[in-house]
């Protein structure tokens, strides 16, 4: 038997005990009872408060956030990325959430309460207030490493923090969480709002990749943080002005008549209307304008550091990866940083992936590459199981396996090509500096003999298929591999690394964690690699050189009498097998002079 409550006063009243109440069974034998864990409620963003609510964000490079802020605010909504992240911001994260986490969730939610602690102080807003004004848009998704907790871990920390009701929206980015019901959640819904963030990470990826290829190269010191700046300045308002495109009065009066073909018909439209382009397009070809004005020196010898890993690490700028990307230029190098658009097409390829084996599976065989569709289909319309002996599924449900497998592929397939169109269509309006995309197979390919492609979480295989790629290519003169400190599915990665170093032995690879400690040994790490790194791409520029049959300085001469050749976004076609942006150049400048300029 035991008390209401654990104070002996609060059961008392002018003295007399009050009414006492039995103890469950189990806590009377001394057994702590089962307690349920609830997921915690999710408070909802509706539709009328689009024009109240600033949504917040961030993660990503100032370039993406930019756009994005101009793209999310095209749609109605009241955009703001979150601050630059600091190393007093990563340890307020880890003073409110649990141990062990991601180091992207310390950052990520050290940045969002120094956010809201500033608000708090310097505009005088209540919590309440922010709760109700403010809300986090996150990635979310389900998957065997830490990332599919960042969402809970988010919400728990808030609580701690004295935030309880603040709003934390996942945005669902696996291509079957897009289908995922909820009332309360219309974001990962809206078609136009998917078309604005696909166009402003597309975007904020070409800017991104021109600057790491001009500023090594740029011959007065900070032009192009300046002219870049100005330039997304500009292109946040140009993408503030493109509204999403709406039926006409008279087209939405005929389909008024047949409901039910409204929705389809409204998203077949925008999507022809998103392939266009035009709108994005022209901002592109007026952003170009602005950095042609750049001047770069491209005989500078520098090796080029092509970074892979862990998706968070190799794209942010700041002290999450150490500013690895600073310090690496300080070093002589040339960066070569990867797409966000990237991780969008491994999400929609590796979707067809998995819908494959689950195809064979429901069909009752093994995927052999080997066997063709047709005998494949034959043993699952003939009942055989996995053993051949098994009755398995009646042949009506098999077909109906097999159609509705067959249907999901074909549409990630077109997905996907919609996805390197939109890139392609983009990158060639800003004209240098962006590298296409490479198309996923190949990565499956190369990395599926050393790491399988369906063992996700993370990067899965990308991290291992980037390494052999860029390498059997001769991309880069090295590949560095950035991760948070203690990523499973990276640490993974790097055990395969071991093996395939021996079959690759020109593969200079280095992984570095980067925790919120450790930064001079990371440096020291990355100088003696990179050491190798530069005698390589002092090799190549001295044998692409000799190639031409001119000297350094009458190559020189040549570029300056054709100032065209130093403008930044001046396309240098490269030569196979040539890494270095030095030897491409030269080798392009001894083929113009052979063709008399």
């Amino acid at each position: 038997m035991g008390l209401r409550t654990g104070d002996p006063s609060q059961n008392m009243r002018d003295g007399i005990p009050l009414c006492r109440e039995p103890e469950p069974p189990a806590r009377a034998a001394g057994i702590d009872p089962i307690v349920h864990y609830r997921r915690p409620a999710e408070l909802a963003f509706y539709k009328h408060e689009r024009q109240t609510t600033t949504v917040l964000f961030g993660g990503l490079t100032s370039k993406h956030e930019t756009v994005l802020e101009g793209a999310l605010q095209s749609m109605g909504l009241k955009a703001r990325a979150l601050p630059e992240m600091t190393p007093e911001a990563y340890n307020l994260g880890k003073e409110h959430a649990n141990y062990g986490l991601c180091n992207p969730t310390y950052w990520t939610l050290g940045s969002l309460l120094t956010f809201l602690r500033e608000m708090e102080t310097k505009e005088g807003l209540s919590r309440e207030k922010l709760s109700e004004d403010y809300l986090f848009l996150t990635p979310a998704a389900c998957g065997p490493c830490r990332f599919g907790m960042y969402e809970s871990e988010y919400r728990m920390a808030l609580r701690a923090a004295g935030y309880p009701d603040f709003r934390v929206i996942p945005f669902y980015q696996s291509p079957s969480e897009l289908d995922h019901d909820t009332d309360k959640i219309e974001l990962h819904r809206d078609i136009d709002l998917i078309y604005a963030i696909i166009n402003g990470i597309i975007i904020g990826d070409l800017l991104f990749q021109f600057e790491y290829s001009a500023r090594p190269y740029e011959v007065a010191e900070g032009t192009t943080d300046k002219v870049l700046e100005e330039a997304l300045d500009a292109m946040r308002d140009g993408m503030r002005e493109i509204r999403p495109y709406t039926l006409s009065t008279g087209i939405q009066a005929l389909l008024s008549r047949a409901p039910a073909l409204r929705g389809t018909v409204l998203s077949l439209v925008k999507v022809g209307r998103g392939l266009i382009l035009k709108r994005h397009r022209s901002l592109l070809a007026s952003t170009r304008k602005g950095l042609g004005e750049i001047e770069l020196d491209r005989l500078r010898v520098k090796p080029v550091v092509k970074i892979v890993g862990e998706f968070w690490a190799q794209t942010t700028e700041g002290d999450g990866n150490f500013q690895m990307f600073r310090f690496l230029e300080q070093e002589g190098a040339e960066v070569r940083v990867d797409p966000v658009t990237a991780w969008l097409h491994y999400l929609i390829h590796i979707a067809q992936e998995s819908w494959h084996e689950t195809k064979d599976v429901e069909l009752g065989g093994y995927r052999a590459e080997h066997l063709a569709w047709a005998s494949r289909l034959v043993q699952g319309l003939t009942g055989a199981g996995t053993n051949g002996t098994e009755p398995g599924l009646s042949w009506l449900a098999r077909l109906r396996s097999y159609l509705g497998a067959s249907k999901a592929i074909w549409s990630l397939k077109i997905l996907e090509s919609l996805l390197v169109r939109h890139y392609e269509s983009l990158r060639e309006s800003l004209g240098a500096g962006a590298n296409a995309l490479v198309r996923q197979h190949i990565f499956c390919e190369l990395a599926h003999p050393h790491y399988h492609i369906l063992a996700q979480g993370g990067e899965g295989h990308l991290e291992v298929g980037k390494s052999i790629y860029y390498t059997e290519q001769k991309l880069c003169h090295m590949v560095l591999s950035l991760k948070p400190f203690g990523c499973l599915p990276s640490t993974q990665s790097d055990g395969v690394h071991a093996a395939v170093t021996e079959k690759y032995p020109e593969m200079l690879f280095l992984p570095v964690e980067t925790a919120g400690e450790g930064r001079v040994n990371a440096y020291s790490r990355v100088q003696m690699v990179l050491g190798e790194a530069k005698e390589r791409a002092r090799r190549e520029f001295g044998e692409q050189l000799a190639a031409t049959g001119y000297s350094l300085d009458e190559i020189r001469a040549f570029v300056d009498a054709h100032p065209e050749l130093r403008a930044a976004t001046y396309d240098v076609p490269r030569s196979p097998g040539v890494a270095g942006t030095a030897a491409n150049f030269a080798r392009h400048v001894g083929t113009l002079m052979d063709d008399g300029g």
